[in-house]
């Protein structure tokens, strides 16, 4: 209660904003919130924390900057790739083959499939187990990585042809069990690959940076990839062309690219299946998997900074990562820390062991010594959540994404539903993928800048405003798409900007710019627990309001059915959201009136309080908090400071 009254003392203490609202206000408005948390506002002066932006330390890289973690970068962009197929497929390749089916899927079963991704929120659940369980000739974080990652990609290998075969006679409960496990296995790998992140990148700015691109070019691989690839007409009238012109190229090409029929005319139909797809994810599970056995060691070579006159010590044991964001204490100088300084070196004496990056970690436990029980890091993890500035993170978190759930969740298959034909969508997200890589890699430089809240800021704004365009780029289809399928090229185009726009600019920015924070107040001490906490809430964020918006469509949808051929209507908004039988017997009836519309006006009109009066006023406050606010000390206790 008390951290509560603190966090609203500063937040009114805090100079009036100016109008507008924009990235300089939000910049001014960190300094002002920093200067009052750390002197004489509502938690007085926090010993040893002057400057008044304690994550702008963090925007430099260790001496010989990203050269030095060129293995890991390579390493952890791969893992995250590997993560990134099953959420492609889950919660996107899947829906859309289910809707697309002989039998369409309704919204509700569609609902039903998205629990699928649940893992991914509630794998804090068993975060700790990966943190203090392991096998110690193998390494803390590769006991989970090879063996999690093997299971996966044998289970994809037997089960390709049955999950193809399910798809095709809408089995939606016998997919969601099975993408629900093979989800399970992705998120507990992405616990031990979040802690090894920590530990073995000296600059976890990187780290952001490699889940994002990892996790994009999975994604984009497993669903926009896949749907291309799976999907006849496209390969038809870009692919197999494409591959004819090879063929007349190369004397050896014919027998790489066989055309069929006659006449040099190129072969016909898709180029890769569902059971493909999981059959080559298999395979490069697999493949990683033998490449972290044989070659990756647990922690890198030690190599001390240049010019700065030190040792690799003797023990074997690589020194702890050069991390500047935890540098606020000093300049990286040797001796004991009090309760918030020395964090560079020296003992964290209230914060508890040994004192590496971030002034002594929890417990005294950290990646580079012997990992904690896992009841120790479950009574380190309590403790967090009882921190009131995890406790308003979270808030923050869970309420962000509301607004933009009718978007993600039925944006493109109402598109789909309207006449755009896949293909063409697929087209559109294969040229969103350049772009959103490229809005990673700004946003991630922005973000380390200190202030990652400004770029996220920027990129909610952005995206609230295309949610709300999506709704009338849905109406407009009725005169953009002919009645034979042919889309005209300004509804096209209007179609890909929109996309491009809230997927790289939007969604993107808004990732990459909160991985960036998560990192610069993740600690070591509790490995991968830590980041799994707030990535699990952030994930939360964006998953709890699928399934009952999805609903909400199909609730609030009205249609209108001939009963026999004759009779009177039937406006069957609840008897279609019963079952997937019931949507494909309402396949034939003409909709009075759509649910899509009203819950996305009513979820973009909630994003306009919740960005100007919730994140707005909160993100910056929490920002500007000192280090400590973040911690806890030995056997779960607070780390004693007087904002607490």
């Amino acid at each position: 209660m008390a951290g509560n009254q603190a966090v609203a003392s500063t937040v009114r203490r805090r100079p009036r904003r100016k109008a507008g609202g924009g990235g300089d206000a939000a910049a001014a408005s960190v300094t002002a919130a920093a200067s009052t948390a750390g002197g004489g506002g509502a938690g007085g002066k926090v010993h040893g924390t002057s400057p008044p932006d304690p994550f702008a330390h963090g925007a430099h890289p260790p001496p010989g900057g990203w050269r030095g973690d060129v293995s890991s970068i390579a390493l952890f962009t791969a893992l995250y790739f590997l993560q990134g197929i099953p959420m492609g497929v889950t919660f996107g390749a899947i829906p859309f083959l289910l809707k697309a089916s002989a039998t369409p899927a309704s919204y509700a079963s569609l609902g039903l499939f998205s629990f699928a991704g649940w893992p991914y929120s509630l794998k804090l659940g068993w975060s700790p187990l990966v943190d203090g369980l392991h096998w110690a000739p193998a390494g803390r974080r590769r006991s989970w990585v090879l063996p999690v990652q093997a299971v996966c990609g044998g289970v994809l290998l037997a089960c390709a042809g049955w999950v193809e075969a399910a798809v095709e006679r809408g089995a939606v409960g016998a997919l969601t069990a099975f993408f629900f496990g093979i989800v399970g296995l992705a998120a507990t790998q992405d616990i031990a690959v979040d802690g090894w992140a920590l530990s073995r990148l000296r600059q976890r700015s990187y780290g952001s940076v490699c889940q994002s691109v990892g996790l994009t070019a999975g994604y984009f691989s497993a669903f926009t990839v896949f749907l291309s690839l799976n999907n006849a007409d496209f390969c038809d009238r870009y692919v197999h062309p494409a591959l004819a012109r090879l063929a007349a190229a190369a004397t050896s090409a014919p027998a790489l690219f066989p055309l069929g029929g006659g006449g040099g005319r190129p072969a016909a139909g898709a180029l890769l299946s569902l059971a493909g797809l999981l059959r080559a994810a298999g395979c490069a599970y697999l493949l990683v998997t033998v490449v972290v056995l044989v070659w990756v060691p647990e922690e890198p070579s030690p190599r001390p900074p240049r010019g700065s006159g030190a040792v690799a010590p003797a023990t074997g044991v690589p020194p702890p990562p050069r991390d500047a964001l935890c540098n606020n204490g000093g300049s990286g100088g040797g001796g004991d820390g009090d309760d918030s300084g020395g964090r560079s070196g020296g003992d964290g004496s209230d914060n508890g062991g040994n004192g590496g990056v971030g002034g002594g970690h929890v417990g005294g436990d950290s990646d580079d010594g012997v990992a904690a029980s896992p009841a120790t890091v479950y009574a380190q993890l309590a403790a967090i959540t009882r921190l009131p500035a995890i406790r308003h993170l979270c808030v923050l978190l869970l309420a962000s994404k509301l607004p933009f759930a009718a978007h993600d969740g039925a944006t493109a298959l109402k598109l789909l539903d309207a006449g755009v034909p896949k293909a063409d969508l697929a087209a559109m997200a294969a040229l969103h993928v350049p772009l959103e890589l490229g809005v990673t890699l700004v946003a991630g430089r922005a973000a380390a800048g200190g202030r990652p809240s400004v770029p996220f800021l920027t990129a909610y704004r952005l995206r609230l405003v295309l949610a709300a365009l999506s709704p009338v780029l849905v109406a407009a289809a009725a005169v953009g798409v002919a009645p034979d399928g042919t889309v005209a090229r300004w509804y096209w185009w209007s179609i890909f900007a929109v996309g491009a726009a809230y997927q790289a600019g939007g969604s993107a920015g808004m990732f990459v710019s909160m991985g960036a924070f998560f990192a610069s107040i993740g600690d070591e001490g509790v490995g991968g627990t830590y980041l799994t906490l707030l990535n699990t809430v952030n994930n939360g964020g964006g998953t709890w309001p699928r399934a009952p918006v999805l609903a909400a469509i199909e609730a609030a949808t009205v249609r209108s059915c001939g009963a026999g051929g004759g009779g009177g209507d039937a406006p069957t908004a609840a008897a279609a959201a019963a079952t997937a039988t019931a949507a494909a017997a309402a396949a034939g009836c003409t909709i009075t009136r759509d649910g899509y519309y009203l819950v996305s006006a009513v979820l973009v009109a909630a994003g306009v309080p919740i960005y100007w009066w919730v994140l707005r006023r909160w993100l910056p406050v929490l920002e500007a908090l000192p280090r400590e606010a973040w911690r806890v000390g030995r056997g779960g206790r607070r780390t004693p400071t007087k904002w607490q």
